[in-house]
């Protein structure tokens, strides 16, 4: 429906990423750092929800490329907090600014499944929420927690996510600016 403010479409979890690579990209963020910033904004998306809106939010308010460099560098802190607690058994992961929680999912998720949990942080906890600091300590992943974050992502693979179709149509167009050879892409397909 053209016009129509309440359409959804449905988009696999890999298109996502694809999407929010490219919008990077465009920015002029590297591929490495592009490329983990869109596994954390699925992994929100999937887990936490909101976050296609969010992302695309932070895209229109970000006024330079330090700004957004500094949203998807911001899993490295997760990494080294990550590496600390494993050998103190605690440590915190801090910012220089407030951090949105979609920038960070994924990374989180990940230090969790290696047996470092962040304190206070709900594995559905809004995309939204800020941080200036997160605390880590070492913990095995609870199995029921492990079993609802897999029913979660076989449900958005096998289903899909549904986003706003006016957000993706958003998401397309930011990503426009990322051209990628077409026979780089029949080079991929089986």
């Amino acid at each position: 429906m053209v016009g129509d403010c309440n359409a959804v479409t449905i988009l696999a979890p890999r298109e996502l990423k694809d999407l929010v690579y490219r919008c990077c990209r465009v920015q002029g963020v590297d591929p490495g750092n592009a490329d983990r910033f869109a596994d954390n904004v699925v992994h929100s998306e999937i887990h936490r929800g909101a976050s296609v809106g969010m992302f695309l939010w932070l895209l229109a308010g970000s006024s330079s490329i330090t700004e957004l460099v500094r949203w998807t560098t911001a899993a490295d802190q997760v990494e080294l907090a990550e590496v600390a607690a494993h050998r103190e058994g605690v440590a915190t992961a801090s910012f220089t600014s407030k951090v949105p929680l979609l920038t960070l999912s994924g990374s989180l998720w990940q230090a969790a499944e290696r047996g470092v949990a962040s304190v206070g942080v709900l594995a559905t906890a809004p995309s939204d929420l800020e941080f200036m600091s997160i605390g880590f300590v070492v913990r095995e992943l609870d199995e029921a927690e492990r079993i609802a974050a897999h029913t979660r992502y076989l449900a958005a693979h096998q289903r899909g996510l549904v986003v706003a179709t006016s957000a993706l149509e958003a998401l397309e167009s930011r990503a426009t600016g990322f051209l990628v050879a077409e026979s780089t892409l029949d080079a991929i397909r089986p």
